[in-house]
């Protein structure tokens, strides 16, 4: 099939004509996909599928762009395909580089999929590079459906995670490849919690008890700069650390029960920006998730009988209560898909909860509707930490009182959606210390453990024997700081 005219011209030049008469906007963000298979680090070769899912109809054509931002996008009959009208750009949406952006465009087949690849050249200067995607599905009536936009994160081997290194004062370096310590970085006075990886991933931000904040070069393993919160900023909690999609500004918890805040800082000028304050009496602030390429973020707090789940606008700093939200105990983590569409939260409880140990599901279309509560084990404590795969088909959680990751299907397309795939027990000796991250391509899963990381290999869902050091219990892992965001 040919690529229309006005197709092609609105995704090379930012131009779209008029589509025929009876067009229709048939397909939506929800229902495409863009699966990656595959590390992107220099001279990989990474396998794309291009997906449509509902009644995607006969004879329909696609076209795929890549860009360097996901804002400015190019305006199309029924809709904007979320990419910013670049050189890159430019030069995918017209098939220009085949060799390195193979099967860009063409024809979907007959369930509604098209494979692609991208063979990243052998540069070392391309390590940290990131790139957007998307595509376009149309027939001879005009345009059908235009994805949501995909991360592809280029980054070279070894991986590595950050560590909170209690009760010590400082953070370790861990190599999740060679399953061993790089360095302790010394952070100055207070636990170090919460670290992550900036956008470039070449710095660690870390924060401490102590209300200081730092930057991390992790090539010399130095501290480059830091600042002091505003005053009554000083509790800052594992596992409480977002960043918008553009990577611009980071939102660090206060878990303060007085004065619980969400700290905004600008990490082009490395400063405090604003401190906003959350209700008192309503919980500490204990975890953060921005919806991806959206100003819309879930902020969890939880405090002794009392939890709530606030709405937090990271743009206008505007803080709401959402209703459906709030029948939880004692709520952690919370991690989207990279759709945006679902939210995950860990219901972590205690020994005297009515409610039980569970993944609550909710579906952000829906005004967030509570789409089922996913048990996870029998017994509180129940699950810390989520670890959600690239492609948001599936996720694990771990559970604190039974020393165990249970896996959930996450996929809406499977007709297992939002149900146990199947619990995986840990090794004998392991304790769990109720977190889980992942590596960039979801081929690892690690858990923390009382005496390190415990390493799943997603492929087979069995642990390694071996468990990645640490030099005592950590309090979060950033590694999944180095996924899509």
């Amino acid at each position: 099939m040919r690529i229309p005219t006005y197709c092609l011209l609105a995704l090379a030049a930012a131009v779209a004509l008029a589509p025929a008469a009876g067009a229709q906007f048939g397909n939506r963000p929800d229902d495409m996909h863009i699966h990656q298979i595959g590390y992107p680090s220099p001279g990989s070769r990474v396998a794309l599928t291009f997906d449509v899912t509902a009644a995607p109809g006969p004879n329909l054509g696609y076209q795929a762009a890549v860009s360097q931002g996901w804002r400015g996008g190019v305006q199309l009959p029924g809709g904007q395909v979320p990419l910013t009208p670049d050189s890159f750009f430019f030069v995918t949406a017209q098939n220009l580089l085949p060799s390195i952006f193979t099967g860009f465009g063409g024809k979907l087949d007959a369930q509604g999929r098209a494979t692609a690849s991208i063979t990243v050249p052998p540069i070392p200067a391309l390590d940290s590079v990131a790139l957007y995607m998307a595509f376009v599905v149309y027939d001879t009536t005009g345009v059908r459906g235009i994805s949501r936009a995909h991360k592809f994160q280029i980054l070279d081997r070894p991986q590595t995670a950050a560590c909170g290194n209690t009760p010590s004062t400082g953070i370790e370096v861990v190599d999740l490849d060679g399953k061993s310590i790089v360095k302790s970085i010394p952070v100055g006075a207070g636990f170090a919690q919460s670290p992550f990886y900036d956008l470039s991933l070449r710095h660690i931000l870390v924060s401490t008890w102590a209300g200081l904040f730092h930057q991390i070069d992790i090539h010399t393993n130095s501290v480059l700069q830091s600042f002091q919160f505003s005053s009554g900023v000083n509790n800052m909690v594992g596992g409480t650390t977002a960043m918008t999609t553009s990577g611009e500004r980071a939102f660090v918890c206060n878990a303060s029960s007085t004065a619980p805040s969400v700290v905004e800082v600008d990490l082009a000028t490395f400063r405090e920006v604003k401190n906003h304050l959350f209700p008192v009496g309503m919980g500490r602030c204990a975890g953060i998730a921005v919806r991806p390429f959206s100003s819309e973020a879930l902020v969890t707090c939880f405090i002794s009988t009392t939890s709530a789940i606030y709405q937090f606008d990271v743009e206008s700093g505007a803080i709401a209560t959402v209703a459906a939200l709030n029948t939880v105990d004692n709520p952690q983590d919370a991690v989207w898909r990279p759709q945006g569409d679902y939210v995950f939260v860990a219901q972590n409880g205690s020994a005297t909860s009515t409610f039980p140990p569970a993944v609550l599901a909710y579906d952000a279309t829906q005004g967030y509707r509570l789409a089922r509560t996913i048990p996870i084990g029998t017994t509180m404590p129940g699950p810390a930490g989520i670890a959600m795969a690239p492609d948001g088909t599936y996720l694990y959680a771990d559970s604190v009182a039974h020393n165990s990751v249970t896996k959930v299907d996450t996929d809406p397309a499977s007709p297992g959606f939002l149900t146990v795939i199947k619990t995986i027990p840990f090794p004998a000796g392991w304790t769990s210390g109720g977190w889980m991250i992942r590596n960039y391509d979801g081929s690892k899963v690690y858990a923390l453990l009382s005496t390190g990381l415990g390493e799943l290999d997603t492929a087979t869902d069995q642990f390694s024997s071996i468990v990645v050091p640490t030099t005592s219990a950590a309090a979060i892992m950033s590694a999944r700081h180095r996924q899509d965001l």
